[in-house]
């Protein structure tokens, strides 16, 4: 929506112009806090506590930690006597009038857990700004191996800032392989490890030696261009099979 300076619409001293954004003839009258109306000149008698938003006479929005009709009841469950989420967790009841017991943590990124206490896997990741200049995401894949099963692959993405340097991933699921995607599908192993450590912080950076070739890019000139004693010996960390 839009804010015009003028309107075909008449909406008093209590209300502004809108005009629809996908339609430019369309127009709308948005009315302030406490009005409504055709032209948001009818005053509205809110009975809301102070601290609510009144949405019309009979709706009214409550914060946080209260609820009811008019927002005057509080949820004892969540206050900061007895806060059960822990690490700085924001504690959200769930409904009062079913149990007084029944909340919900909402962590910050680096916690999980159903009241935030144990901490995620830190994983800092220094960026090489050749590979990634231009470039505002990457994706990063997780790699999980089974002994008989086939391997899990979960792939997230990654905002980057400008000018940052290093980023931070926060894990909860297990992991052997970390991979990093950028533009144009290249491929650039982060992480190799046998087994996952729980709570643990990992450094590693995404460099131009740790691209993972394709094969056909190998086959065709690198592996040619051996001897046969070293093609032999050439040992590689990691290679991309299809484009």
């Amino acid at each position: 929506m839009q804010q015009l300076e003028s309107c075909p619409l008449f909406c008093g001293n209590h209300g502004r112009y809108i005009r629809y954004i996908n339609k430019n003839v369309s127009y709308f009258c948005q009315y302030d806090q406490g009005y409504s109306g055709l032209h948001c000149d009818i005053k509205q008698t809110c009975s809301c506590s102070p601290d609510s938003f009144c949405l019309t006479s009979s709706i009214c929005v409550c914060p946080l930690k209260k609820y009811g009709p008019k927002c005057y009841l509080k949820h004892s469950i969540c206050q900061s006597s007895n806060n059960s989420c822990e690490n700085d967790g924001l504690c959200v009841s769930i409904d009062d009038c079913i149990a007084s017991n029944k909340f919900t943590c909402l962590c910050k990124e680096s916690f999980y857990e159903s009241r935030c206490e144990n901490a995620k896997n830190r994983i800092y990741i220094k960026l090489d700004e050749k590979i990634l200049e231009g470039t505002t995401v990457i994706f990063v894949h997780y790699i999980t191996a089974f002994e008989d099963d086939k391997h899990q692959h979960i792939t997230t993405l990654k905002k980057i800032k400008h000018n940052e340097i290093v980023i931070t991933l926060f894990v909860t699921y297990q992991f052997n392989i970390l991979i990093a995607e950028v533009f144009n599908k290249n491929y650039y192993l982060l992480v190799l490890r046998e087994r996952f450590i729980e709570s643990e912080d990992i450094q590693t950076k995404l460099l131009s030696n740790q691209r993972c070739a394709f094969i056909d890019e190998l086959l065709n000139t690198t592996f040619r261009s051996y001897s046969r004693l070293h093609r032999i010996k050439y040992i590689l960390s990691c290679f991309v099979s299809t484009r």
